[in-house]
C-alpha cells in the first residue's frame, strides 16, 4: 500500500528505534517516554499487520500491547529507574528522605 520510497526508510529506521527504546527501557532513563513511544510503536506495528491480514503475527503482537499497556499503568511502582522522574512508592511505601 506503501510507496517503496516511504518504505525503505522506515525500514532501516525501525531497528535502531526499537533498539534505542529497548536501551531506554533496560536502564531506566525517560521510562515513562520510552514505554510510551514503545507502546506506540508495538500499536502501529500491529495495525500494519492487520491491514497485511497476517492474523497469527497479530496475535503474537497483541501479547506485547497488553503487556506494554500495563507496564505503563503500573510505572508509579518502578523503583529502579535511574531518571528518578517517577514516583518511588510501593504499596504505600516511600523511598524518599
Amino acid at each position: 500500500m506503501l510507496p517503496p520510497s516511504l518504505v525503505e526508510p522506515i525500514a532501516f529506521a525501525l531497528p535502531i528505534v526499537e533498539l534505542v527504546l529497548g536501551i531506554l527501557l533496560i536502564i531506566g532513563f525517560k521510562t515513562r517516554l520510552a514505554a510510551a513511544l514503545s507502546f506506540v510503536l508495538i500499536t502501529l506495528l500491529m495495525a500494519g499487520t492487520s491491514f497485511k491480514e497476517d492474523w497469527d503475527l497479530v496475535g503474537s503482537q497483541m501479547i506485547y500491547v497488553i503487556f506494554f499497556f500495563i507496564f505503563v499503568k503500573n510505572l508509579r511502582h518502578n523503583t529502579f529507574a535511574i531518571d528518578g522522574t517517577s514516583k518511588k512508592v510501593v504499596d504505600g511505601f516511600s523511598n524518599q528522605k
